[in-house]
C-alpha cells in the first residue's frame, strides 16, 4: 500500500507499507514480492521523502561491518534467509533501517515473540532514505497498547526538513570589452571604420520629419 502526502513548499512524503511472505513460502513468491517492491520504490520520485515500513518477516541481524550503509550499530540477533533480500534491496536503493540506529533495551527493541520457543525477534522495520536519515528521531516497540496481534506496536518519529524547490534563474552572460587594445593605432582605425559603417546604415536626413 502506498500513500503520498503533499506538504508545504509543494514537496511530498511517500509512505510504503508492506507485508512480506514468511519463511515457509516458496522462493518464487518471495522473488515476485521483492520484484514488485523494487518497481514500487523505483517509481517514487527522488525528491520525495520516503518512509518504507511493515512486517518484512525478516531478521537482518547486527553485522554492521558488512552492511554499514544499511544497519546502525545497535542491531541485535542473527539474520535469517529472508534477511539478505531485504538488506540487498536497501543497499541498492540507498536505504537505512532505522530500528538499528537507536539504542533501547530488549523490551523496547524486539517486536515479536515466538509462541512456542518464546524467543524474541525483530521482524518489523521502519526504513528511510540514507540521505534523509537525519529526519528520523526514534523507532521503538510500544509494549502497552493491545492491538489484538502477536506483534507489539511500533512507534517511530520523524521531523522532516522540507526545503522549498528553487528554480535556477538563467542569467545572460555579459560581454566584457577589451579596452586595452584602444591604445593600438590599428585597432583605433578598425573601431572608427565600424562606427562609420554603423552611422551609414542609420536613417538619412531626408527621411527625418521637417523641423518647424
Amino acid at each position: 500500500m502506498t500513500l503520498r502526502i503533499t506538504t508545504s513548499h509543494n514537496r511530498n512524503i511517500t509512505i510504503i507499507n508492506v507485508y512480506a511472505p514468511t519463511t515457509p513460502y516458496p522462493d518464487e513468491e518471495k522473488d515476485a514480492f521483492y520484484s514488485q517492491l523494487k518497481d514500487t520504490i523505483a517509481n517514487v520520485p527522488a525528491e520525495d521523502k520516503l518512509v518504507f515500513l511493515g512486517d518484512f518477516n525478516a531478521r537482518v541481524g547486527h553485522d554492521y561491518n558488512t552492511w554499514s550503509h544499511v544497519l546502525g550499530r545497535f542491531g541485535k540477533g542473527n539474520p535469517n534467509s529472508n534477511g539478505e533480500p531485504l538488506l540487498c534491496l536497501c543497499t541498492g536503493f540507498e536505504l537505512a533501517i532505522t530500528n538499528t540506529y537507536f539504542q533501547y533495551s530488549d523490551n523496547h527493541y524486539y517486536f515479536w515473540e515466538h509462541p512456542r520457543s518464546k524467543r524474541r525477534h525483530i521482524l518489523d522495520y521502519v526504513i528511510t532514505r540514507r540521505k534523509d536519515f537525519k529526519d528520523a528521531k526514534n523507532t521503538r516497540a510500544m509494549r502497552g497498547p493491545d492491538c489484538q496481534t502477536d506483534h507489539y506496536l511500533i512507534k517511530t518519529s520523524f521531523k522532516f526538513s522540507i526545503n522549498p524547490v528553487y528554480s535556477r534563474a538563467t542569467t545572460k552572460r555579459k560581454r566584457r570589452l577589451n579596452t586595452s587594445k584602444l591604445g593600438d593605432r590599428k585597432w583605433q582605425d578598425r573601431l572608427q571604420l565600424a562606427i562609420n559603417s554603423a552611422l551609414d546604415q542609420t536613417t538619412d536626413d531626408s527621411d527625418l520629419p521637417e523641423q518647424m
